[in-house]
């Protein structure tokens, strides 16, 4: 098992196949009893199977249910999101408005740039350092 901080500064708990602990995630959010993963995944079991096919997956290779310590519920980012909005409203508006920031993205590539500016000033970097790291990938793609 292993973490991860999100940008959002959610530790996210990962198994060995990086699938999202759903329980950690149910814990995290100070959820009832009535949300906990497994009956989550038994109403929506269609949605589920969206994703198997979607991934061409098995379900145990999306979903996987440990006991004992360091068990849990661990499911495929996809899942572990869908589980996620449904636990937290403030986190589904997130996860939405980073949706539409990609399509406008799509359609206005200069704001990934903007995007990637604003991402390296908030880890403390200054625009000389942002400026030769923009231009190092430019060279290193120049010869790959």
């Amino acid at each position: 098992m292993s973490t991860e901080i999100t940008p959002f500064g959610v530790e996210l708990v990962t198994d060995s196949e990086n699938r999202l602990s759903l329980t950690d995630l149910w814990i995290k959010a100070n959820c009832p009893d009535s949300k906990r993963p497994n009956d989550w995944i038994a109403r929506n079991s269609e949605f589920i199977d969206n994703v198997i096919v979607f991934l061409n997956a098995t379900k145990g290779g999306i979903i996987k249910t440990k006991k004992g310590k360091g068990g849990g519920t661990f499911a495929h980012k996809q899942i572990a999101l869908a589980y996620a909005k449904y636990l937290d409203h403030k986190l589904h508006i997130m996860v939405n408005q980073i949706v539409f920031e990609r399509i406008s993205e799509e359609k206005n590539p200069e704001l990934i740039f903007q995007r990637g500016i604003e991402t390296y000033k908030n880890k403390g970097k200054d625009a000389a350092w942002i400026d030769e790291r923009f231009k190092g990938v430019h060279s290193r793609k120049q010869f790959t």
